[in-house]
């Protein structure tokens, strides 16, 4: 029993002086890195904790086969956590291999979540850059016998996965959104284009959260925006100013999520901007205050409106909005409906654990 335990306590030791003597890329990186690497290690102690008392209590049984089982067990989830550090290594980024910029990349609030930030590109090349990135994701992932997803909700009452969209528009004298004499060094086109994106914001959810389950995201507490409002200052809103300025002014737009098409979610975003540049739509004022704490007569004495609430509730408004129709286009429009209204259909067909457990005995 001792050699067994013995045998562990060495290999962990070793694997947490493996994790220290990683290089990490930067100051910066090192610090969250080192954060994770403590984590890691806690992870270690906790297996080895309750492992070593479990199998002590079948070693005084004699039952040395269990024993063994159990010490392979406790190996593979070891093994699993080495994979984590691996994925999470900087040095060791497949898509940085491929050439993508990567400016930030940590763990994120809910368990086994991570956030990935890269580089700006064009539209069509960051659509490009999206796919691509998830599916190196999900490959590398399948290859230490993991499962990466992208799923908006997976798991109830913790934070979703989000895809949050940040955008500036340039030409060729520079940002367009960046003027240094205009409130908060926002040009009258980054208003216009921002009154753009407020006023579509409730059509354009269908393809920027295609799925049922995009909108379990979308609820309050969770760090997901729910309401139609714009903000530099707090990160409650559906749009949110990052401090950057000159060319880095830029909107950030916080409901997207990573199970929309990326290429039809930014087309659907840039033409509701620059139909308020055409139009000259000027948005609300900014709302420089938690909207999570107003009630619902200060939101709409604020003029705030929520997101859709459902699937069906968002396709009904993109049905009415003929300027985000006309970004996809008739057949791909027509044939997104269609497809989603089936989703729907079958989704509210459904009867969940959840209807059981609050109906079955009361009823």
């Amino acid at each position: 029993m001792n050699n067994f335990l013995d045998f562990i306590r060495k290999d962990i030791e070793a694997k947490k002086v493996l994790i220290a003597d990683t290089p990490t890329k930067t100051k910066t990186n090192k610090k969250k890195f080192n954060a994770t690497i403590d984590k890691i290690n806690d992870k270690y102690e906790e297996y080895l904790a309750s492992t070593r008392n479990y199998l002590l209590a079948k070693a005084r049984s004699f039952e040395v086969n269990e024993v063994k089982t159990n010490v392979d067990r406790l190996k593979e989830k070891i093994e699993q956590l080495e994979h984590v550090r691996f994925l999470l290594n900087p040095h060791n980024t497949y898509v940085e291999k491929m050439g993508f910029d990567v400016e930030a990349s940590h763990h994120e609030v809910a368990p086994g979540q991570h956030e990935v930030d890269f580089k700006y590109e064009d539209a069509l090349h960051a659509c490009d850059n999206i796919q691509t990135f998830k599916l190196v994701v999900k490959t590398v992932a399948r290859k230490h016998g993991l499962h990466a997803t992208f799923m908006p909700k997976p798991l109830a009452q913790v934070n979703g996965s989000g895809m949050h969209i940040n955008m500036s528009l340039f030409d060729k004298n520079g940002n367009v959104f960046y003027d240094e004499n205009g409130d908060q060094k926002l040009s009258q086109k980054a208003y216009y284009f921002l009154g753009g994106l407020l006023k579509h914001a409730r059509s354009f959810t269908a393809i920027t959260n295609p799925t049922v389950n995009s909108y379990k995201r979308l609820v309050p507490g969770f760090e997901a925006p729910v309401y139609v409002a714009w903000s530099g200052r707090n990160r409650s809103p559906l749009i949110r100013v990052p401090m950057a300025r000159e060319q880095g002014t830029r909107f950030e737009l916080r409901s997207v999520d990573p199970s929309a098409n990326p290429y039809m979610a930014i087309a659907a975003i840039l033409e509701a901007g620059l139909d308020g540049l055409r139009n000259k739509i000027e948005p609300a004022a900014s709302v420089d205050r938690n909207i999570y704490a107003m009630d619902e007569e200060e939101r709409r004495e604020n003029g705030i409106k929520d997101l859709p609430s459902t699937l069906h509730n968002a396709l009904k408004e993109l049905k009415n909005d003929e300027v985000i129709q006309g970004a996809l286009g008739e057949h791909l429009f027509n044939n997104f409906v269609e497809a989603k209204t089936l989703e729907w259909d079958s989704y509210r067909q459904d009867v969940s654990q959840w209807e059981r457990d609050q109906y079955l005995e009361l009823y």
